[in-house]
C-alpha cells in the first residue's frame, strides 16, 4: 500500500497544472543573462541552454522574450527530436486569456502563414531532389576539372589565364550557392548529413566559404582574443551601432560591445574567403534569417559606417552629423576597388595595443561650435600643433557648400581621416591635396601621429582581402573548430598542388587573388539585390510571414537566372521556408504570392537588370537622406 500510496502522489504532482505567464512577465526576459521564449504557447527558459544551441547563442537570443514558433519551425527539419532538447528548458505556458501573439501582432496572417506550410508539407515541397543537388556538384567538378585542362593544355599565356579565371570564378559561385543549400539543411532528412557535406564544399570546394547569400557580410563572429583585423563596437542611446577596424595584437579582443560583451563585427563588405568555418556560416547566416534587415540583430546591417542604408540610419546619422564618409556619394563609391574606407579613431575606451602608440587626433583652429553628442569612440581633444590636424572633406561643389554653411550652425565634429592603409602606399596624400587615386578625389590630411590604422576597403573588387582569409582561420583555431580547418587546409593543399607548376608560389597567389576580385562582384550584386533594397530599419516587432516579405524581393524566373543566382532570386520564399530544397520554390511561389493579396502585402518581383539597378538607386537615396538631414536638420 505504502508502494502504491507514492505512486500516487507522483501522479499527481505531475498532473499538477503549469505555471502560466503574461505577455508583460514574458518581454521582461530579453536580456542577455535572461533569456525566456514561446513556442505553441509553452515559456521556454532558454539562458544556459543558449551557449549550447547549434544555430549559435545569438540568433535564440534574437527572440528573447517574443513568441518563436514559426522560426522555430523555419530551421528545424526534425521538430520532434528538437523538442527532446527543450523539455528541460520548459516552465510554464501561456496565461488562457493571453493571445499567441505578442505585441499585437496579425495573428490571422499567422494562422494562414502556418495553414500555407501544411498545405507545402502536405505537397511534399520539403522534399528534396538528390539527382538535382547531384547534378550541381557534378558541373562545379567539370568546371574545375575544365580550368586544369585549359592551363595544363594551353599553357599559363594570358588568354588561357583569364579564360581559367572565369571558368574558376564560375564554379566558386556555384559552389558557394550549394554550401548554400546543406547549411540550410534542405538536401538530406538527417542533419548530420547535410552537415558533413556543408563542411566539405564550404571548406575544400571553394576559394572562399559563401557568406550569407541575401548578404555580403564578411566581417568575422568572434567570442575570443583573435589576431588581425579586430572590431571595437559601441552602441549609442539611440541604438545606433559604432565601430571601427584596427590592426589588433595577437593577445588583443576581437569584438567589445556595450559592457565589453562580443558583438557582432559589422561590416557590410566581404564575404568570407576561402576554407570558411561552416560553424562561422551557420552562426551568422542564422541571424540573418531570423532578423533580416534589422539593425543590431542582422549582421549583415552593420555596414561600420561605410554606407548608410534604409531611411532612419541615414536621417539619424544626418541629425548627429556624422559623416565617417560623404554618403551621399555612396551610390558611386560602391564601385571603388582603390580607395579604403575611413574609419574613427577609437576612444580611450578601446583595446590597449597598438592604438596606444596613436595621438589623439587635434582640435582644428577656428571659432569654437557647439558639437554634436559625444560617441563611446570618439578620440579625446588635446592640445597640439593645429597644422597636425587630421579632417576627412567632402568632394565637389554640394559638400564645398556644406561646409561653407557649417561656419554659422552646428558642424559636425572633427573626425581624424584614419586613412594609413599599411607601409608602403598608405592612403595618405600631402596635406590639402586630394587622393591621387581615389575618383572621389577625397581632400586628406594625414594623421597626426606616426601610426597608422588598417581600414577595410569598399565596393565589390576588394570583398576577399586576405586578411579577411587570415581571421577565419585564426577564428577557427581560437574556436578550436579542428574538423573545419582541416578542411581549409586541404582547399589550399588542392590550389597550390594543381598551379603552382604553372604559376610558381607568388604566381598562385595572385591568380588565386584574381579569383576572387572576379566573383566578388558576381557574388555581392546577386546578394545584395534581394535585401539591400528594401525595408531596412530597427525592431518592428512584426509576425514572421510580415517580416520576411519586408526584408525581401524576387527577381523574375528564367533558367539563367535560377542557375545565375542559384535560385535565389526566389528570395521571397526562401526565407519563409529556409529548409525548403530550393528547386520546389517555384511551386510555393503562386501559394505565397495569393496569401500576400488576401492581406494586402506587396509581393516585389523584378526584372534581373532592375534588381542590379535598383541596388544603386536605394544608395543614393540614402545618401540623398543623409545630406538633407546632414545640412537642415
Amino acid at each position: 500500500m505504502g508502494k502504491g500510496g507514492n505512486q500516487g502522489e507522483g501522479a499527481a504532482e505531475r498532473e499538477a497544472p503549469m505555471p502560466t505567464f503574461s505577455w508583460e512577465e514574458i518581454q521582461k526576459h530579453n536580456l542577455r543573462t535572461d533569456k525566456w521564449l514561446v513556442v505553441d504557447r509553452k515559456v521556454y527558459n532558454v539562458t544556459e541552454w543558449a551557449s549550447r544551441h547549434p544555430g549559435g547563442h545569438r540568433v535564440i537570443g534574437h527572440y528573447a522574450g517574443e513568441d518563436a514558433t514559426d522560426a522555430f519551425q523555419a530551421f528545424h527539419r526534425d521538430l520532434n527530436f528538437v523538442r527532446k532538447f527543450m523539455q528541460p528548458l520548459l516552465i510554464g505556458e501561456l496565461a488562457p486569456e493571453e493571445p499567441s501573439q505578442d505585441r499585437d501582432k496579425n495573428s490571422q496572417i499567422t494562422e494562414d502563414f502556418r495553414k500555407l506550410r501544411k498545405t507545402a508539407e502536405d505537397m511534399n515541397l520539403f522534399k528534396s531532389n538528390h539527382l538535382f543537388f547531384l547534378l550541381l556538384l557534378a558541373h562545379i567538378v567539370i568546371l574545375e576539372t575544365m580550368a586544369w585542362f585549359i592551363v595544363s593544355y594551353f599553357g599559363n599565356g594570358w588568354i588561357p589565364t583569364l579564360i581559367t579565371a572565369f571558368v574558376l570564378a564560375t564554379s566558386q559561385a556555384q559552389a558557394g550557392w550549394l554550401q548554400h543549400d546543406y547549411g540550410h539543411l534542405s538536401v538530406y532528412k538527417k542533419s548530420t548529413w547535410n552537415h558533413v557535406v556543408h563542411k566539405f564544399i564550404i571548406g575544400h570546394l571553394k576559394v572562399r566559404g559563401a557568406q550569407s547569400p541575401g548578404s555580403a557580410s564578411a566581417s568575422a563572429m568572434l567570442d575570443g582574443g583573435q589576431a588581425g583585423l579586430a572590431c571595437l563596437v559601441a552602441v549609442s542611446p539611440e541604438g545606433l551601432v559604432h565601430g571601427s577596424c584596427v590592426r589588433q595584437s595577437w593577445s588583443g579582443p576581437a569584438c567589445r560591445g556595450p559592457g565589453n560583451g562580443p558583438r557582432d563585427c559589422p561590416a557590410h563588405s566581404c564575404p568570407p574567403p576561402q576554407g570558411a568555418s561552416a560553424n562561422w556560416w551557420n552562426h551568422r547566416h542564422f541571424q540573418h534569417h531570423a532578423k533580416p534587415n534589422i539593425f543590431q540583430k542582422d549582421p549583415d546591417v552593420n555596414m561600420l559606417h561605410v554606407f548608410v542604408l534604409g531611411e532612419w540610419q541615414p536621417i539619424e546619422y544626418g541629425k548627429k552629423k556624422l559623416k565617417y564618409l560623404p554618403y551621399n556619394h555612396q551610390h558611386e563609391y560602391f564601385f571603388l576597388s582603390e580607395c579604403s574606407a575611413p574609419q574613427p579613431y577609437p576612444g580611450p575606451s578601446a583595446a590597449p595595443g597598438p592604438l596606444s602608440r596613436t595621438r589623439a587626433p587635434q582640435p582644428h583652429p577656428g571659432p569654437q561650435r557647439t558639437p554634436a553628442p559625444s560617441l563611446p569612440l570618439r578620440a579625446p581633444r588635446a592640445p597640439s600643433d593645429p597644422k597636425q590636424t587630421p579632417r576627412l572633406l567632402g568632394t565637389g561643389p554640394r559638400a564645398a557648400r556644406a561646409l561653407a554653411r557649417g561656419a554659422d550652425r552646428t558642424r559636425a565634429p572633427e573626425r581624424p581621416s584614419a586613412l594609413r592603409v599599411g607601409r608602403p602606399g598608405c592612403c595618405v596624400p600631402p596635406a590639402d591635396s586630394a587622393h591621387p587615386s581615389c575618383p572621389l578625389g577625397a581632400a586628406l590630411r594625414p594623421p597626426a601621429g606616426p601610426e597608422c590604422l588598417c581600414s577595410p576597403a569598399v565596393g565589390p573588387p576588394l570583398l576577399i582581402p586576405l586578411y579577411f582569409q587570415y581571421q577565419i582561420i585564426m577564428t577557427m583555431i581560437v574556436r578550436k573548430d579542428w574538423v573545419d580547418l582541416a578542411w581549409a587546409i586541404s582547399y589550399y593543399t588542392r590550389f597550390f598542388i594543381t598551379y603552382i607548376p604553372f604559376y610558381g608560389i607568388l604566381g598562385a597567389l595572385l591568380f588565386l587573388n584574381f579569383i576572387r576580385f572576379l566573383e566578388s562582384h558576381w557574388f555581392v550584386w546577386v546578394t545584395q539585390m534581394n535585401h539591400i533594397v528594401m525595408e531596412i530599419d530597427r525592431e518592428p516587432y512584426r509576425d514572421w510571414f510580415s517580416s520576411q516579405l519586408a526584408a525581401t524581393c524576387n527577381v523574375e524566373q528564367s533558367f539563367f537566372n535560377d542557375w545565375f543566382s542559384g535560385h535565389l532570386n526566389f528570395q521571397i520564399e526562401h526565407h519563409l521556408f529556409p529548409t525548403m530544397p530550393r528547386h520546389n520554390f517555384h511551386k510555393v511561389a503562386p501559394l505565397v504570392k495569393s496569401l500576400c493579396a488576401k492581406h494586402g502585402i506587396e509581393y516585389q518581383e523584378k526584372p534581373l537588370l532592375r534588381a542590379l539597378q535598383d541596388i544603386i538607386k536605394s544608395l543614393k537615396k540614402s545618401g540623398d537622406l543623409w545630406l538633407d538631414a546632414y545640412l537642415h536638420k
